[in-house]
């Protein structure tokens, strides 16, 4: 209770020393830091709520006041319930202390006895330098990874989203810098914490610095464009389509329809199609057509239904009229062989056939014979229809589940 006191009266004194001292002498170091010992009665009052909320808050307004002189007899409070603290507790505990000594609160936070403990807190800690100092911590990083190899990954990849949170310019080139085939988890790290920060805006401006620089390698363009699209177009599909325009005709691009599609037609399927249907005929537009359908139909399917349902089919619909027909076709193969009858190509025309005859095989197999010999299909897809899965009937059981994910019984997966 002495511990809440006061702090209320430490607060309302800093608030009323600040209009009181405007135009005069400034406030003395005593009234607006706290002595050691009131810090950590403080810190004890703070971590004892037992509503999160209040003890964030309580915890955020006490860490203002964090500096070296009051930092031992607070770090030994944490220490003291360090097995009990959450994630957040220690994320803002060593937020603040990062910001006079990043590089102690690693080295610290790194001999805690529990390994979760210890991860939340390094991460923490270099997160917090390179938000308020990223040259400075970029400096520092290699010989931390050098005394720290087996946390290299986590080490950079704190790094990364401070940096991005900072706002300071740079990082694409330092993100240029890292020798990696693969750099899409880097320039996701930077992108999803940039959105955060900026929102699409800021995504689209980090993400044109990667792509208009000819000295960029392909594959970081390549990333650079896909997780931009991608994290942007889940918040702004409208804002996203306006941004890819223009790069659509890069190599590194090819994916962008298909992207597109997906993301916009999981919000607005119609919007998403309209926006496809605007493309060149490609084998490009096609993925983007069936993924923006697929989108629609896993999100609104009785949106998406009524859609292709009332649409005077072309060539342009076969891809989502395609995924519409073998998806139906597991509930109501008769009503699917219609619907697969009516796709313009004939690879996938046959494809769909074969599937809504296989299913209707299996429940009836003498109207299914009936129509067969009657189909367009030739004699072997006919064969194919009569013949029984190789895999069987699933049997009960663990392997069951097994099966289905892995594509195949137990024994034939060595």
């Amino acid at each position: 209770m002495r511990a809440m006191i006061w702090l209320a009266v430490w607060v309302a004194s800093v608030v009323l020393a600040f209009f009181v001292g405007r135009g005069q002498e400034s406030p003395s170091p005593e009234l607006l830091s706290p002595a050691p010992a009131d810090m950590a009665a403080a810190a004890r009052a703070a971590l004892g709520e037992g509503s999160p909320l209040a003890r964030m808050g309580q915890s955020a307004q006490m860490l203002e006041h964090l500096d070296a002189q009051n930092l031992e007899p607070v770090l030994d409070v944490y220490e003291m319930m360090l097995s009990g603290l959450g994630e957040c507790d220690l994320r803002l505990f060593v937020d603040a202390w990062s910001d006079f000594d990043p590089r102690g609160a690693f080295d610290h936070t790194m001999s805690w006895e529990y390994s979760n403990k210890r991860v939340v807190g390094s991460d923490a800690a270099i997160r917090g330098w390179a938000i308020r100092n990223p040259i400075e911590a970029r400096a520092a990083v290699p010989e931390i990874v050098s005394e720290n190899p087996r946390i290299q990954g986590r080490i950079i990849d704190n790094f990364l989203v401070g940096w991005a949170h900072s706002g300071q310019p740079g990082l694409d080139e330092y993100v240029a810098e890292i020798q990696t085939p693969a750099p899409e988890k880097y320039v996701a790290q930077v992108l999803h914490a940039t959105l955060r920060r900026g929102g699409p805006e800021a995504v689209f401006a980090w993400s044109d610095g990667v792509l208009q620089n000819p000295d960029y390698s392909y594959g970081l363009k390549r990333a650079a464009f896909r997780t931009g699209l991608r994290t942007s177009a889940r918040w702004e599909p409208e804002s996203a389509s306006v941004w890819v325009a223009p790069y659509l005709g890069e190599e590194w691009a090819d994916d962008g329809p298909r992207i597109m599609g997906d993301q916009w037609g999981k919000q607005d399927g119609r919007a998403a199609m309209e926006w496809v249907s605007q493309l060149p005929e490609s084998e490009t537009r096609e993925s983007a057509v069936r993924a923006a359908f697929a989108s629609w139909m896993k999100n609104d399917r009785a949106d998406a239904e009524a859609w292709i349902l009332s649409q005077s089919l072309s060539p342009f619909h076969d891809p989502a009229l395609t995924f519409y027909a073998r998806d139906l076709a597991e509930t109501d193969a008769v009503r699917a062989i219609d619907l697969c009858g009516q796709i313009h190509g004939t690879k996938r025309r046959t494809g769909c056939l074969k599937k809504a005859a296989k299913n209707w095989y299996k429940v009836d197999a003498l109207a299914a014979e009936e129509w067969l010999q009657e189909s367009e299909l030739d004699e072997e897809v006919r064969g194919q229809v009569r013949r029984p899965d190789q895999r069987g009937e699933p049997r009960e059981g663990a392997g069951t589940q097994r099966a289905k994910r892995l594509g195949g019984p137990p024994s034939r997966r060595r």
